[in-house]
């Protein structure tokens, strides 16, 4: 019944509508959500950049290895990352590990733009790469403490994921336009 989906459809915008205005009243909340889908548009279009310029500068056949390049620094930096945000202030960790993306991935974009060899360029952007492994558990992390309740946490959470979907497609889509 094609009256009864759009139904439902409508309901659940509506649930998701409360549950994003609910977040949204929580300052706290508000901004940490904000800079996680911040975090995801750049970690995507820069994902996109890198691998657009391996395959311009150095020729299709580097993609894999480029990507493989910037995954095993970040695979071996995530764990240990994770553990900081168990044992420092997790709000300290956030931002060390956002500030760290923040010079990371300008000085992979100055490479770019500078048009340094090709070994420069995915250096920089493995270590970049690397130091995404901070953000996500340490926000999961944080959450806890910054919602009011049970339900505020729950929403949170859910809003998380729907972030991290938007900023894939973000961040591609930014990378598009600017290349």
């Amino acid at each position: 019944d094609v009256g009864g989906a759009v139904a439902g459809t409508a309901g659940q915008l509506r649930l998701t509508a409360r549950v994003v205005r609910a977040i949204l009243r929580n300052p706290a909340l508000r901004r940490v959500e904000l800079a996680f889908l911040l975090f995801n548009t750049v970690e995507y279009a820069t994902w996109i950049a890198i691998l657009l310029y391996a395959y311009a500068a150095i020729g299709p056949a580097s993609v894999g290895l480029v990507a493989v390049v910037q995954l095993i620094p970040a695979a071996v930096v995530a764990p240990l990352a994770a553990s900081l945000a168990d044992r420092l202030p997790r709000r300290r960790v956030l931002l060390i590990g956002y500030l760290a993306q923040v010079v990371t991935f300008g000085l992979t974009w100055i490479a770019m733009w500078l048009a340094a060899s090709p070994p420069i360029v995915v250096a920089v952007a493995a270590l970049a790469a690397a130091t995404l492994g901070f953000t996500r558990p340490t926000q999961g992390a944080l959450l806890p403490s910054l919602s009011r309740t049970p339900e505020e946490l729950t929403a949170a959470n859910g809003l998380s994921g729907t972030i991290e979907g938007f900023g894939m497609l973000l961040g591609p889509l930014a990378a598009a336009a600017i290349s």
